[in-house]
Order: C-alpha cells, then structure tokens, then sequence
C-alpha cells in the first residue's frame, strides 16, 4: 500500500466520526431537552383529558369528568401544579366552548333568562364563564389529586 492512500484513508475516518458526533448519534452525549418532553406531556394531558371527559359526559353524570382528570393525571407523571394546570386549562376550553355553542344555537334565549335567576344579571356571557369555570375547578383539583396519589406511590 501506498503511503496516500493511507493518509487519505486516515482522514476520511477522521470526516466520518466528525459527522457521526455532530449528527447527534448513540454516545455522543448529547443533552435532553427535558422542557420539549414536559412541555409534550402537558398538551397530550390536555388533549386526553379534554377528549375523554367529553366522551364520558356523554354516557356518565357530570361529574364524571373528576374521574377522567385523576386518571390522566395518574398515568402521565407531571409535576403537581402542571396536572392542576392541565386539568384546569382542558375543562375551562371544554365546557366553555360547549356551553358556548349550546348558547350560541338557541341565540342566547335560555342563557338570559337563566342568568337573570342564578347571578341576578342579565349576562349569557358571565353565565357561561362561570359554567366554564365550575369545570374547570374541579377537574383541576382531580388532577392535583392523582398527581399527588402518584407521588406517594
């Protein structure tokens, strides 16, 4: 073998282990961005939470959403106020797009006259925040709750 050739063979393995390190393979030590996976955990627990608790109000009472957020919070392992939040942002967006949309298809009718009995003010939109807000409260405190049944365990 010729003494270039060797050379040569030499610094393309020496390109290739650059390349290798720089892609990002196995024992490169590359540090894991912990925000991205937390932040991943905390929009599917929304999005779980949200989505079964809509389906389970569909054949169970209402609170029933209480059961969803403690078993969400159960099965993904977050920090406890990011479960509260989770739990917190998931039934506040839910019941009070629902609430919402009911509102909106009869043109307010029911939520005015509702409104006046219960807040003593002629406010559909108040109304509905706070039927948002009911839901949002007690999913929350679900949540917090299987987020701390977790830690215990």
């Amino acid at each position: 073998m010729s003494y270039q050739f060797i050379v040569s063979t030499l610094r393309l393995k020496a390109e290739c282990s650059q390349l290798k390190a720089t892609a990002g393979e196995k024992g490169t030590n590359q540090p894991v961005n912990y925000k991205s996976i937390n932040s991943m955990k905390f929009t599917v627990s929304i999005i779980l939470t949200a989505l079964l608790s809509f389906v389970a109000c569909l054949y169970l009472p209402w609170w029933s959403i209480a059961i969803v957020s403690f078993l969400i919070a159960i099965i993904i392992l977050q920090k406890p106020y990011m479960s509260f939040i989770a739990g917190f942002v998931a039934l506040l967006l839910l019941w009070g797009g629902l609430a919402w949309w009911i509102s909106m298809a009869n043109h307010d009718l029911i939520a005015h006259k509702i409104s006046v009995l219960v807040i003593n003010a002629d406010s559909p939109f108040l109304l509905i925040g706070l039927t948002a807000l009911i839901g949002a409260m007690v999913a929350a405190f679900s949540a917090l709750s299987g987020a701390l049944l977790r830690r215990l365990f």
